[in-house]
């Protein structure tokens, strides 16, 4: 079978635009119950009920902060029962 299109050049833009544009918005979450210590103890799960309602897509850079606004954690969103899975307690970037 032929391709009617033979000489056709699509002009892409490069990938760094690309994953830049498709690239979720970072978001800051506010615990709603007092998790800080099970957090830095380890536990990456946080269900949405123990957070203030936020709206974010899934994959979204999740910034985690206690009632006073101080860091706790920071991980991946997901918009589901489990809202935000914590990498790392330290206040450090999270690659996505």
């Amino acid at each position: 079978m032929r391709s009617i299109l033979t000489n056709v050049t699509i002009d892409a833009p490069p990938a760094a635009v690309l994953a830049a544009a498709t690239k979720p918005t970072p978001v800051t979450v506010k615990l709603r119950k007092p998790l800080d210590r099970v957090i830095a103890q380890g536990d990456p799960w946080l269900y949405a009920d123990a957070l203030e309602r936020f709206q974010s897509v899934p994959g979204a850079v999740a910034t985690v902060v206690d009632e006073r606004g101080r860091f706790v954690g920071r991980g991946i969103g997901d918009g589901a029962a489990l809202a935000v899975r914590v990498f790392t307690t330290r206040d450090e970037p999270v690659n996505q």
